[in-house]
């Protein structure tokens, strides 16, 4: 397997392999446990809710480098949907394969 030829495009096509539009409902979600945790509480500190979505947002961004990474076989562009069937990156660019796999440890 060759390496990536590391210019813009594969920086965008590494990015699309996160799902971002996912992160936003991991926030939401996020955001909401913090709210029902600071009115149980009667207090919210802004310090503790972005060191905790620092820690859940990689572990976010880990699960779906890994979910493009091990499903790398079973993804079909023909088949996915917005929500199923990968991001399609690694079909399209099988020698990002080793790069995801790794970054998704590394988070």
């Amino acid at each position: 397997m060759k390496n990536p030829a590391w210019n813009t495009e594969t920086i965008r096509e590494i990015i699309r392999l996160g799902r971002l539009p996912f992160l936003g409902a991991g926030f939401i979600l996020y955001a909401t446990g913090a709210v029902l945790a600071a009115i149980e509480t009667g207090h919210i500190s802004a310090e503790q809710f972005i060191a905790g979505y620092l820690i859940v947002m990689p572990a976010h961004l880990s699960v779906s480098y890994s979910n493009d990474y091990y499903d790398f076989d079973l993804d079909r562009p023909d088949s996915s949907t917005k929500y199923s069937g990968g991001s399609g990156v690694l079909q399209r660019h099988p020698e990002l394969r080793s790069f995801a796999g790794d970054l998704q440890f590394f988070l």
